[in-house]
């Protein structure tokens, strides 16, 4: 089963990928209707279970396996070849994160400790000069 735990940011999140107006409710309009179309179930403080998911069924080979529903339009961008959508670049993370400088190779998380490793090296040089 596939749940989704709500909130203010993570809604508007939503809103911001999917294009829906400000203006819109999206957790009063839209997921009641999402619900009476039988594609979500709400099940209590923000939680919803995406009954969509059932229905999709494997045809051919597998092209992705999402692994973050945080950034899932990110899956569908770098499938389709977005330039803008990367794969981190870091040895075991592979998180598709969107590229914000022509140079980025990382997700945020992995820059930190990429960097925080530099510093600590330059630190030693130093150090033993």
């Amino acid at each position: 089963m596939s749940y989704f735990k709500g909130g203010i940011k993570k809604y508007n999140n939503i809103k911001k990928m999917s294009n829906i107006p400000v203006k819109m409710l999206l957790n009063d309009e839209v997921i009641n209707t999402l619900e009476k179309l039988d594609l979500v179930t709400i099940v209590h403080k923000g939680t919803i279970l995406l009954d969509y998911i059932k229905n999709c069924k494997q045809e051919g080979d597998v092209a992705f396996s999402i692994s973050d529903f945080d950034n899932i339009g990110y899956y569908l961008d770098y499938y389709n070849g977005e330039n803008s959508v990367i794969r981190c670049e870091n040895e075991g993370c592979e998180k598709l994160v969107k590229k914000t400088g022509k140079n980025q190779k990382y997700c945020k998380d992995c820059w930190k400790e990429i960097w925080r490793n530099y510093n600590a090296n330059k630190q030693k040089e130093y150090r033993n000069k």
